[in-house]
């Protein structure tokens, strides 16, 4: 739907895609509304506000962390510009840690956005990025560069015990 609003938006539009098939996240009819992201998973303990492929890697860490105790929600921010300041500070508000997930540089990405809010909003809450660490990537199998750059379900949860832990 993404797709479709950027085909009828009047104006420059930027998209990002992934080269693997996830699951949809939406049932037929979902509203895509520039600036709104969706709480896709609640929890109490952390968010992870996640863009693109690495929701599905959250909700995958979502669920590792249940079986230790972690209550994760995840928030898929569906948009950067504009971006859902409203969503952002009362979820981090509400959980008291956060974790930013991109398939991007953890620089100039997401996740600076959500710190941007975070510190205008005057939210202090622990935060951790789960992102591409400021190297030149290479290419090869998708899955195997997802893992080898941090960007799997499992950095999502490593990075989720790091903020709670600094709760």
């Amino acid at each position: 739907w993404a797709t479709r609003w950027a085909a009828e938006h009047a104006g420059p539009v930027y998209l990002r895609l992934s080269r693997a098939e996830y699951p949809e996240l939406y049932p037929a009819g979902t509203v895509f509304e520039a600036g709104k992201g969706k709480i896709v998973r609640e929890g109490a303990d952390c968010t992870v506000f996640a863009i693109g492929i690495m929701v599905h890697k959250a909700l995958e860490a979502a669920e590792l962390l249940k079986n230790e105790g972690i209550d994760v929600q995840v928030v898929d921010l569906l948009s950067l510009k504009p971006i859902d300041s409203e969503l952002i500070a009362a979820c981090a508000r509400r959980t008291g840690a956060v974790v930013c997930a991109e398939e991007h540089q953890i620089y100039g990405g997401a996740g600076s956005a959500v710190a941007e809010v975070l510190a205008h909003e005057g939210v202090g809450a622990p935060t951790e990025f789960v992102g591409i660490r400021d190297v030149f990537t290479e290419t090869g199998k998708y899955d195997a560069l997802l893992a080898r750059y941090g960007l799997d379900a499992a950095a999502v949860a490593d990075a989720v015990k790091k903020a709670v832990a600094r709760k």
